[in-house]
């Protein structure tokens, strides 16, 4: 009786894993294809945006990006540095640059959400047509601003840049696959998700609103601003984000060697719990109001990052070839073994594509062969025990 169990239970996590890994390979391979120019959006010159930059102790780093910044603008834009809480040069900086700057000094309002918050309420007494987040690392493309803007303004829809954070030549192996992850969450499968259902999620920068929906930026009983949050419930009441490929930013590298696994972890913590209390809803909800749109993102959350789908197909394969000598067939084994396949070459297509520049493709194998190792797999299986165990 307990081996029946044993094998519906590994026929059932077989087709859950196949549904996945095909839904990925999907999106990465949707991603791959030219994006064409009419999505972009004409500049209209007539419109005022504010770049609103939140700034924490951010001397060494901000002049770079203004001084790359403030030539890309109208002669009706402006720059506004909200200086958070700083005990360093970060305001006297931005002035020197010729950007406007105001200070933020309570210590009881710390955080990129309390700046925000002071940022708009500086901004209400002349209100641009559009406003575009950006963090104080970011380096624009020569037309950033004025494509974001613009696709949000004559839209009346967020917009979602593309952020590419350059390489770390001098990465672990874990901190490539970290960065690999990354770039195919936040980029390629962006791309392909948008190609999907015409949607895309909101980050926490190189984002433009117009000024109407400014106001689902400020905070709210004290409460600092989830953008991902937000995007989804944008998305459910009618406004959903817009992907906008052709602006774009870059970031430096600045996670630090004894932080390798941190980012990574924070993909896997919000994927666990985007699995538990996003997906459910948004599913419903996408059901009862007829929006297969919101069906299909609700879909699209519950693809774990690519790391953690490696080991989980990893896991589910060694189980299901555990299960033949007890009398099950080996389809379920082939299935994943095809399905493994298919995932190796759509992530080797999404990286030659869209990560190339940014990822040797020596690292591109060191990344896989990191995640694929049985110790991959059995961080996989701890960290899914442990997160039961706090659960229970």
């Amino acid at each position: 009786m307990l081996a029946i169990v044993l094998l519906i239970v590994v026929d059932v996590a077989t087709l859950g894993v196949l549904l996945l890994v095909g839904l990925y390979c999907l999106e990465l391979m949707l991603a791959v294809l030219p994006w064409p120019e009419t999505t972009r959006v004409e500049p209209l010159s007539r419109l005022r945006f504010a770049v609103l930059i939140p700034a924490h102790n951010e001397q060494a780093i901000l002049g770079r990006t203004l001084k790359a910044l403030i030539p890309t603008l109208g002669p009706n834009d402006r720059v506004l540095v909200v200086a958070e809480n700083c005990t360093d040069s970060t305001a006297t900086v931005a002035r020197q640059a010729h950007a406007e700057v105001i200070e933020l000094h309570d210590p009881s309002r710390r955080g990129k959400g309390y700046a925000i918050d002071f940022g708009l309420e500086h901004l209400q007494a002349d209100s641009p047509d559009g406003v575009v987040f950006l963090d104080a690392d970011c380096q624009v493309d020569s037309d950033t601003v004025l494509t974001l803007g613009t696709s949000a303004v004559t839209m009346r829809r967020p917009a979602q840049g593309m952020t590419f954070t350059d390489a770390d030549p001098d990465a672990t192996p874990a901190q490539t696959t970290s960065h690999l992850a990354m770039r195919f969450k936040y980029l390629v499968r962006a791309l392909g998700l948008s190609r999907l259902t015409g949607l895309c999620y909101l980050t926490d920068t190189t984002v433009a609103l117009p000024w109407s929906l400014t106001y689902n930026f400020r905070l709210a009983d004290d409460q600092a601003v989830d953008e991902a949050q937000l995007g989804l419930d944008l998305t459910v009441a009618g406004t959903p984000p817009l992907l906008v490929p052709h602006a774009w930013v870059t970031r430096p590298w600045r996670q630090r060697s004894d932080q390798a696994g941190m980012s990574q972890s924070s993909l896997e913590s919000n994927y666990f719990r985007t699995l538990l209390t996003q997906v459910p809803r948004l599913f419903c909800q996408g059901l009862t109001r007829g929006r297969p749109d919101v069906v299909g993102l609700s879909v699209d959350l519950a693809i774990p990052p690519l790391p953690l789908l490696a080991a989980v197909w990893l896991l589910t394969l060694t189980a299901a070839l555990a299960c033949v000598p007890m009398g099950a067939t080996a389809w379920p084994a082939l299935l994943l073994m095809l399905g493994g396949g298919g995932l190796i070459l759509s992530v080797t297509a999404g990286w030659f594509f869209h990560c190339r520049k940014q990822i040797s493709l020596r690292d591109l194998c060191g990344a896989l062969f990191h995640v694929l190792s049985p110790s991959a797999a059995n961080r996989a299986a701890a960290e899914a025990a442990s997160r039961r165990g706090a659960a229970g």
